[in-house]
């Protein structure tokens, strides 16, 4: 819960200070691109106590905040490689997942019963590498 309120408190900076946020999914990774940093605003953000629980892209590589080298121009993405789940009143979604984590995760609920992998029913073992060909997956078992 801390956690998410601090990327909201982060974003709530970007969006005042840059006109324009987007997010991107890539394998299991998820990102939110925050844009182009002055040097200055860059070594503010890293510096701040807040993205010690947060992962950076910097320029297109997720680093750990200290070994960020900040420039004028710099693009800084918040990072997670954490899936998340979504409830609904019939299903549990988790999403995204890379290739090799749909799979593991496909097989290991197929024991139990049918799963939909990205949207379509798959009962057998068999089709599972097959639905899980995107580079980023869901996968969900009924309630």
């Amino acid at each position: 819960m801390k956690k998410v309120a601090l990327a909201a408190a982060i974003l709530t900076m970007c969006l005042t200070a840059h006109a324009k946020v987007t997010t991107s999914i890539d394998g299991g990774t998820s990102y939110i691109h925050l844009g182009a940093f002055s040097k200055a605003s860059c070594q503010a953000l890293m510096a701040s106590p807040v993205l010690a629980k947060v992962r950076v892209s910097v320029d297109g590589h997720v680093m750990p905040t200290g070994d960020v080298t900040c420039r004028d121009g710099v693009k800084v993405d918040l990072v997670t490689t954490e899936p998340v789940m979504k409830t609904t009143p019939t299903e549990i979604t988790t999403w995204p997942l890379a290739k090799s984590d749909c799979m593991v995760l496909a097989m290991k609920q197929l024991e139990k019963g049918p799963v939909r992998i990205n949207g379509a029913a798959v009962s057998k073992a068999d089709q599972v590498e097959h639905a899980c060909a995107k580079s980023s997956n869901s996968v969900s078992v009924p309630l």
